[in-house]
């Protein structure tokens, strides 16, 4: 099972591998910036205006998730099969609970409230966060701040295993 979501919070569906895709139609009034399969049933995605949906199906059907944040939300990864994290504008992150099925505290991460573009959760539970102006952020007892001496925007992050990551920017810095 594979989900694809963007503009006018349409949502695509395949149970091929991407052979197919079924339009589910518009599940939300905004934008979907990322979706995620948290475990065998539980799906989620994220968008503008503090735009949060669970999917107990799969994805076959959506409902909104309260937030109480007016942050747009940009990337969304899973951090265990009960946790997922997400993070946005204004140097925010927060956390969704399957258990509870709600999100906990949202809170800015950066001290420039830099928008969050990106996410990156490794196998040890350290969590890295990424966007304008530079800002690289980890977890390490508390969030971290790395510099990077630079004025790009980073966009994405990837790590491939516990050392060795990739940062990627606007004007194709990698």
């Amino acid at each position: 099972t594979g989900l694809t979501a963007g503009d006018n919070g349409n949502i695509f569906r395949t149970i091929n591998g991407g052979a197919n895709w079924t339009p589910l139609g518009s599940q939300s009034v905004y934008i979907i910036n990322d979706i995620l399969l948290v475990n065998d049933t539980l799906a989620l995605n994220v968008g503008a205006n503090g735009s949060l949906m669970s999917s107990s199906d799969l994805g076959l059907t959506w409902i909104p998730v309260s937030t109480a944040s007016p942050e747009s939300f940009s990337a969304l990864e899973k951090k265990t099969n009960e946790v997922a994290v997400f993070t946005g504008t204004n140097g925010v992150i927060g956390e969704f609970s399957a258990i509870s099925m709600s999100v906990g505290e949202i809170k800015s991460i950066d001290s420039e409230n830099d928008w969050l573009k990106d996410l990156e959760v490794l196998e040890n539970g350290r969590v890295f966060a990424v966007g304008r102006n530079s800002s690289i952020l980890r977890t390490n007892n508390g969030w971290k701040t790395l510099d990077l001496d630079s004025i790009n925007h980073i966009q994405s992050i990837k790590f491939f295993n516990e050392t060795l990551g990739l940062i990627c920017g606007l004007n194709g810095k990698i």
